[in-house]
């Protein structure tokens, strides 16, 4: 899956030291279930992150509940949201994307000043990789060499109180877009942290600190 998207440079957020370590080319990929398990409230966590589906019942609904030998009934108020339990299995590795067209809509005449810091939170640090394509073309080439099975996109935010629809591993809720998410998907059965080692990529990945850095500007040559 290739994302068909022009973009300009790609944003890493996190600690410094960690950063580090991605600068050397060790790309550090937590499971979809280790996102669904983290708490929401630094957007970081996602309850939803990997669904195979979702099923929205626009109208308030009826619910019955058994225990031991009593039943009791519940009337929803306002729509329902059914998900299955079925969930994607693999790693994923987020990046924030700074695509042709998020820059064109912070472009005012000849300049732009793309603004960030609502999406690195706490984050200490940022890595800025100025060639996104270089990037992907190691990570695919790594993967190629070790039988992963990789797949890239941007992620499709959507309203899953308004869908009833099969989801893919590129699937978010909309209250994420603001984190302009491009995602690097990794199939794999079983849990837990995935490295990979693409190589040194300094030449093409600059750090600094969020602190100092509360936008983007950029201009048109």
């Amino acid at each position: 899956m290739c994302a068909r998207v022009n973009y300009k440079f790609f944003l890493k957020f996190g600690q410094r030291i960690h950063l580090e370590e991605f600068q050397k080319g060790k790309i550090y990929m937590n499971s979809l279930s280790w996102f669904a398990n983290q708490p929401e409230e630094n957007f970081i966590g996602d309850r939803l992150e990997g669904l195979r589906g979702v099923k929205s019942i626009p109208e308030p609904s009826f619910f019955k509940l058994r225990a031991k030998d009593k039943e009791f009934h519940f009337k929803s108020v306002g729509p329902s949201l059914l998900y299955p339990n079925r969930r994607y299995q693999g790693n994923i590795f987020c990046l924030y994307g700074g695509s042709e067209d998020l820059l064109e809509k912070y472009l005012f005449g000849l300049r732009g000043k793309l603004p960030i810091q609502d999406s690195f939170g706490k984050s200490e640090a940022f890595a800025l990789i100025n060639k996104p394509r270089l990037l992907i073309e190691k990570i695919v080439d790594y993967c190629k060499d070790n039988a992963y099975e990789v797949s890239y996109n941007r992620v499709d935010y959507k309203d899953y109180s308004k869908i009833d629809t099969a989801l893919t591993p590129f699937c978010k809720r909309h209250k994420y877009s603001h984190q302009h998410e491009f995602r690097i998907y990794i199939k794999k059965n079983e849990d837990g942290p995935l490295i990979l080692d693409i190589g040194d990529i300094s030449d093409f990945c600059h750090i600094g600190y969020t602190k100092h850095h509360q936008n983007i500007e950029f201009r048109v040559k």
